[in-house]
């Protein structure tokens, strides 16, 4: 219920009201703070930036205080006005970023991908259960309604066996260095792939596949611009998914048992749209399972990131219970998926400078 004890710093069940700290001030930051407009107890109060100036303007758009606009390490100076920081910069930084709010003692949602390797994510999760902090990788899809759906229909047996799913995304880059520079963590299997294999996983309980194939190609920068995987999970069970940062895909993704299959509408990573179609059954039947109510004021940078206020509950929900991590998207969970990129990256020739 209600408690009208004052707030303390990281979120120990003495308030209703996670307040959130917003650590790089790029696109997804600013529609993360849009979607937060969904989540009844929780609050944006202060942001941090490389640069001050885009700190403030940051918080001027967003209703932030001017004064709790910092730099990075200014930000971290006042922890106690916070209960957990949204990190929102490029993948490269992600790493230095989360063990600079850690050893600052503050929870954090770190943008996926959570590293660049898993080397860099063993020492941030270390660290984490360290200084006892909540830490969870922004994994949003799985906690979207429409995934929730997909999982329960999955859970029920519905489909039968899993035997394979395929799945494509893939845009042409429009220019953005976060996706071409190899040191921001640029490519398409960190920013896009990702999702691919978190699809895979959901259809098989998360088990750990053999990578029987990574083929793609690489930009100038040595980033990855495509890349096609080919995953085992079972004597009967694979997976098919490509990512390319050259062309239009798309965009959808198939789940195909024994008995059924789903077919998950694009934008297959945040998606608001699924058709069953079960053996047997003349017809198939489409569901619709909006993320949130639609608000015209809401002005997104990316598809349906009013989203992203799912993820963010969940962490409120996660720190009033006094968790460390998520029992969703677990602290081994991010280890597990970040190996999976390291294997499939080694296979197409991608070396980043922290694998050396």
């Amino acid at each position: 219920g209600q408690q009208t004890t004052s707030s303390t710093s990281n979120k120990s069940g003495t308030s209703n009201m996670t307040r959130w700290a917003i650590f790089g001030t790029g696109r997804i930051a600013h529609d993360f703070v849009t979607a937060l407009g969904h989540v009844q107890d929780a609050t944006p109060v202060a942001c941090a930036s490389r640069a001050i100036e885009r700190a403030e303007e940051f918080a001027a758009s967003h209703g932030i205080p001017k004064e709790n606009a910092y730099t990075y390490e200014g930000l971290l100076e006042h922890t106690d006005e916070f209960d957990v920081v949204y990190v929102a910069s490029p993948h490269g930084y992600h790493h230095q970023h989360l063990m600079m709010c850690i050893a600052a003692g503050a929870n954090v949602l770190c943008e996926k991908a959570f590293t660049l390797n898993a080397a860099q994510a063993k020492e941030v999760v270390a660290a984490a259960r360290d200084k006892n902090v909540f830490v969870m990788e922004a994994m949003w899809t799985r906690f979207l309604p429409c995934t929730r759906d997909i999982q329960r229909l999955l859970d029920s047996g519905a489909l039968g066996e899993i035997v394979t799913v395929q799945g494509t995304f893939g845009f042409i880059n429009p220019g953005a260095e976060r996706l071409s520079v190899k040191a921001l963590g640029g490519g398409a299997l960190l920013d896009i792939g990702i999702y691919l294999l978190t699809w895979a996983g959901i259809a098989y309980n998360d088990a750990k596949p053999v990578l029987e194939c990574a083929a793609g190609n690489l930009l100038s920068t040595g980033a990855d611009e495509q890349v096609q995987m080919t995953l085992r999970y079972g004597e009967f069970s694979t997976a098919s998914l490509f990512c390319s940062l050259r062309a239009h895909l798309p965009n959808t993704l198939d789940i195909i048992g024994t008995r059924g299959r789903v077919h998950i509408h694009k934008p297959f990573w945040t998606p608001t749209e699924y058709t069953v179609t079960l053996a047997g059954e003349a017809d198939p039947v489409t569901y619709q399972v909006p993320h949130a109510e639609q608000n015209p004021e809401h002005k997104y940078n990316f598809d349906n990131s009013e989203g992203l206020s799912h993820e963010a509950r969940h962490v409120g929900e996660c720190l009033e219970k006094g968790l460390k991590e998520s029992p969703v998207m677990s602290l081994d969970r991010s280890i597990q998926y970040m190996e999976l990129l390291d294997e499939v990256r080694a296979r197409v020739g991608v070396v980043y400078d922290c694998d050396k």
